[in-house]
């Protein structure tokens, strides 16, 4: 028996942005990072000011929000004219996440991209409820999580939280 080829070719990317010393944000602006006081390789640098590990050097970077960053880069068309597709979309941003969603869901901008556009939405989201020591701020970020996935479900985003604590 004869083996066929695979004739799938990788596709060239298109329109790729890098945003360099840039951090998604609930505003758009100049933000302050607190860069990682205890992880020497830096992960977990946040602009929360909560954050266990925050407390270190400061460091200025521009801030935008993901609504802006969508509208950025969503708007590209590909070479036979066609708009982009399934979105797939990785927030890890060390307790940063829950006021991002917060402004995304109330721009409407990812639900209206999935549901408006009818485009698929995978989010994966890394929650870091674990991140804050104030057991008041650790509750409201745990309602949060449940509002994230009843409303961005209802519009159609494929929701996935992706939390390695637990």
């Amino acid at each position: 028996m004869k083996r066929g080829k695979n004739h799938a070719a990788a596709r060239p990317l298109r329109h790729v942005h890098f945003f360099t010393e840039t951090v998604v944000a609930a505003e758009s602006g100049m933000a302050k990072l607190h860069l990682d006081s205890v992880d020497p390789e830096g992960v977990g640098s946040s602009l929360l000011d909560s954050h266990m590990y925050a407390g270190g050097e400061l460091k200025d970077v521009r801030a935008m929000t993901l609504t802006s960053l969508l509208q950025r880069t969503l708007q590209y068309d590909d070479d036979n004219g066609n708009k982009p597709g399934h979105l797939i979309l990785k927030v890890d941003i060390e307790g940063g996440e829950y006021d991002v969603l917060k402004e995304v869901l109330e721009s409407g901008a990812l639900c209206d991209y999935a549901s408006k556009k009818g485009k698929r939405v995978d989010l994966v989201v890394e929650f870091h409820k674990w991140v804050v020591k104030d057991n008041k701020q650790k509750r409201e970020f745990a309602m949060l999580e449940k509002m994230f996935y009843s409303s961005l479900t209802s519009c159609g985003i494929h929701l996935t939280k992706s939390d390695w604590r637990g």
